[in-house]
């Protein structure tokens, strides 16, 4: 008898302990995120590290987290990664020495597949993916954002008052009701940081309906935490040594190595033409190339074009122009070159689409403009910085010699 009530109340204490478990352990359970990203041959141009991270956004907006790495060997143009998450939440991309850093949001039990490429830069918000329904339906907002700020900037410019407001009003009540509507609490949560950037005015009025809307989702408490339904976890210890681990990746990554410019060293460059095209100077198989940098904003620059134009018509068959614009714009790149009739250089940027500088033009590292190299047809720097009539002389004496 003894040894039966033994064994009950053992079995009521299993059941016991295990109801404790459930209800301690309780939330959503983790599902993985896949990413696969298909690298160009830049991205892949060397060995490197690829780091998944982020926040637990079902724990804290305090907890980071280095979700998963893998070890790219040069030529390899494909890398996995994985996330374990309960819930959708945005995650992050970072190469440790070629390719951009980027967000990248993801749910449980889901695959993204994407393309990364030179022209990308160092870093954006979102891309659209070759796979992920949820990352597109962000880069489309995301596109709809850059679109109406854009518009907005215009019409500052031009001080239509009245049209400002008409465009502030619609983009306003748009992103409220992308808020009310949102049907997971990454969008609550996206919406609310969004609304309270692009209307700063209107921040107690935003943030009383995204406190009532983020009530919808009680297990996203990086949510909670943002609209004050509830306080702010501390750091754990995992996360401090996230986050340091993170900014050590990054300072390294600043830490690019620089060029030789000296005389008699060698200059190799690739940049992009305006199709796009990567053009080396080693494909231009001439005597001597003006390796020319410049920008259509800098006045001393465009007033150097007709020497430049004058020695390229003196030398036809023994002199060439590499010309490197250092504009974010490409509207204002090929508006120069148009106004200064220079079409006869091989015109080059050093910027990406974006407006960022190039890895290759951070190692460069062109303080001043207008600044050129002169190098011989094995890539060798034989001068540097020939401006005006310096450049007539240095090519007369090497051409006619």
């Amino acid at each position: 008898m003894k040894s039966i009530i033994c064994i009950s109340l053992a079995a009521l204490l299993t059941i016991m302990l295990g109801f404790s478990s459930q209800n301690i352990n309780s939330g959503p359970s983790e599902k993985r995120a896949k990413i696969v990203l298909l690298l160009d041959n830049y991205v892949c141009s060397e060995d490197q590290w690829i780091y998944l991270y982020g926040f637990k956004e079902w724990l804290s907006g305090n907890e980071r987290v280095i979700f998963d790495s893998v070890f790219i060997e040069k030529g390899q143009c494909k890398a996995e990664l994985q996330a374990n998450i309960p819930i959708e939440c945005e995650a992050a991309i970072l190469f440790s020495k070629n390719g951009p850093n980027f967000s990248l949001p993801i749910e449980p039990d889901s695959c993204v597949i994407m393309n990364v490429e030179e022209s990308d830069g160092e870093s954006f918000s979102y891309k659209k993916a070759v796979k992920g329904e949820f990352n597109n339906s962000m880069y489309v907002f995301w596109q709809e954002r850059m679109a109406y700020r854009s518009k907005l900037q215009d019409l500052i410019s031009e001080d239509k008052k009245d049209s400002i407001e008409h465009l502030k009003s619609e983009w306003f009540i748009k992103s409220m009701n992308r808020l009310k509507t949102a049907k997971l609490g990454y969008i609550v949560h996206d919406a609310y940081i969004i609304l309270s950037v692009d209307f700063p005015e209107r921040k107690p009025e935003i943030k009383a309906l995204s406190k009532l809307v983020a009530k919808k989702f009680p297990n996203h408490l990086m949510l909670q935490e943002s609209v004050g339904n509830r306080k702010l976890a501390p750091i754990s210890e995992e996360s401090k040594n996230a986050g340091e681990r993170l900014f050590e990746l990054r300072k390294n990554r600043l830490q690019i190595e620089l060029l030789d410019l000296s005389l008699g060293s060698k200059l190799a460059l690739t940049f992009f033409d305006i199709e796009g095209n990567k053009i080396s100077t080693s494909n231009l198989d001439i005597n001597y190339t003006l390796v020319d940098f410049w920008a259509s904003w800098c006045k001393p620059c465009r007033q150097e074009m007709p020497t430049i134009k004058h020695a390229l018509q003196k030398y036809p068959n023994n002199f060439a122009v590499y010309a490197v614009s250092l504009d974010d714009k490409r509207e204002a790149w090929q508006k120069a070159i148009n106004e200064d009739s220079t079409q006869i250089f091989k015109h080059l940027i050093g910027t990406y689409p974006n407006g960022q500088r190039s890895r290759l033009l951070r190692q460069l590292n062109i303080k001043v403009i207008p600044t050129n190299f002169l190098i011989d047809k094995e890539q060798r720097i034989i001068a540097k910085d020939l401006h005006r009539e310096r450049l007539i002389q240095v090519l007369d004496s090497l051409i006619q010699k």
